[in-house]
């Protein structure tokens, strides 16, 4: 197979099913600000500004417990935020850490000692009511 123009082999070029777009950086002031929701061992890249509390817990119920209105597309629709899962680490300008019984896996309480260590604030909150 000929290389593409900018010289990838075509088959990685392609889009992959269920991705929104192809991989490209974009630098971090052209797009909406990059955040982190970490949940017990559950964690989310997120694109938008760094939601209120209560919002936060409503993002994480949202896509961790999702409802009958979520699945079926009826619940109202979350325009300033949207997960996110190709990102660069060094982007990330805002985090929550909400509490949760089960432990941070070592690869995110990793991601967050870096992040903390290059000044990021990482809001703590505590964990949903259900």
């Amino acid at each position: 197979m000929a290389p593409s123009s900018s010289g990838q082999d075509g088959a990685l070029s392609r889009l992959k099913q269920g991705f929104d777009s192809p991989w490209r950086y974009h630098p971090p002031s052209a797009v909406s600000p990059l955040g982190l929701i970490v949940f017990g061992e559950d964690h989310f890249l997120i694109r938008g500004p760094q939601p209120d509390p209560a919002t936060a817990r409503e993002l994480v119920r949202r896509w961790i417990f999702p409802g009958l209105d979520d699945l079926l597309g009826k619940a109202a629709p979350l325009p300033d935020w949207r997960i996110s899962t190709r990102e660069f680490r060094e982007d990330i300008s805002w985090a929550i850490q909400m509490e949760r019984q089960q432990p941070v896996s070592p690869a995110v309480q990793q991601l967050l000692n870096e992040i903390a260590g290059r000044g990021v604030e990482i809001a703590q909150l505590p964990g949903l009511l259900l």
